[in-house]
């Protein structure tokens, strides 16, 4: 994977462009007058990317900005020019006539399909269809990965096949797809108007020196040190079997256990989800908390490498989270949470 130094990607704070940042918000399409600051939270959760604008409340339009299904398109930039760092609708409109500031509260466009209830159980559809199915009712670019399975398989039988009717009344359109994406080992989120539904990409590493942070906690849990073990057990209605397995890490003193319940699933199944539990456990097992002056091409599907923490924290890290502020008189700055890969 391609490694640059981050503090040649703004950290460092040298050079002319990253000491004068500038953030505006297009309403669809056209620009907001009066931004004052900026928020905006991204994460590698399945959760809607966050965002929060502050606007000076003399020379903003309230009522165009509280019309429904208005785009409001978050953008940074250095000088040169704009990269859009969330695309999305306010969630609430906050007015402090005191200090005549306007707050937009809002999420990614994930949102859409986070508020709608599925209505369809999609038995006879693959999962890559259904991705682009529920893609094209929001208006976003489908980039899916073509999948060969059909989604009732995933419930084998009759019975199984009831279970996801009734199923897909309670849920939405962003669980069933986070639920076909597990089941396909595939990524699912949304950047801008485009979902994307295919196996793990990756946006690069960036080398963050210990020296370019401006706060920087080093957390160790001490109970993910530990041994663990993970025991998946499932029983299939259709075969009347009982499937089992258990996945295990190597760790200092009495082994962590815990014990996964889930319906109808084959020994390979059962054995990915033990492992890629054991797995996920492991990776929180040190945790990353920095500050760092703002720059615009981390993202939660990159990596950065710590360098000069000292040993065990010295390697790569996965972004969880990536928090920027920008404030037009203070300046840009980002935090960022970073656990194991």
């Amino acid at each position: 994977m391609r490694r640059r130094e981050a503090g040649l990607s703004g950290f460092s704070g040298v050079g002319s462009e990253v000491r004068t940042p500038r953030c505006r918000v297009l309403a669809d399409g056209v620009a907001v007058a009066g931004v004052e600051s900026v928020d905006v939270h991204a994460n590698s959760h399945l959760a809607a990317d966050r965002f929060r604008v502050r606007l000076a409340a003399q020379v903003v339009d309230v009522a165009a900005l509280s019309r429904a299904g208005v785009r409001l398109d978050v953008q940074m930039g250095f000088g040169g020019g704009w990269a859009s760092l969330v695309l999305g609708t306010a969630d609430a409109i906050q007015v402090d006539p005191l200090r005549g500031t306007v707050d937009l509260e809002g999420r990614d466009l994930s949102a859409g399909l986070i508020e709608t209830q599925v209505g369809e159980t999609f038995a006879n559809r693959t999962a890559s269809e259904v991705a682009t199915v529920i893609a094209g009712r929001h208006g976003l670019v489908a980039d899916v990965t073509r999948t060969g399975t059909a989604v009732g398989r995933y419930y084998q039988g009759e019975h199984d096949r009831l279970t996801l009717a009734q199923f897909a009344k309670a849920t939405t359109e962003w669980d069933l797809l986070g639920f076909l994406a597990a089941q396909e080992g595939f990524q699912l989120f949304v950047s801008g108007a485009r979902l994307r539904f295919g196996p793990s990409v990756a946006d690069g590493a960036v080398v963050l020196r210990v020296t370019d942070c401006l706060s920087l906690e080093l957390e160790h849990s001490v109970g993910l040190s530990r041994a663990i073990a993970v025991t998946v057990r499932s029983w299939g209605t259709r075969q009347g079997t009982m499937v089992e397995h258990t996945a295990r890490a190597e760790g200092e003193g009495v082994a962590r256990t815990q014990t996964l319940v889930r319906p109808n699933l084959d020994a390979e199944q059962a054995r990915a989800l033990a492992e890629r539990v054991v797995a996920d456990l492991r990776r929180h097992e040190r945790t990353v908390h920095a500050t760092v002056p703002g720059e615009l091409s981390i993202t939660p599907r990159s990596q950065v490498v710590l360098a000069g923490a000292g040993p065990g924290w010295d390697r790569a890290f996965a972004v969880a989270e990536v928090s920027r502020h920008l404030d037009v008189r203070r300046g840009f700055t980002q935090r960022l949470r970073l656990v194991g890969v």
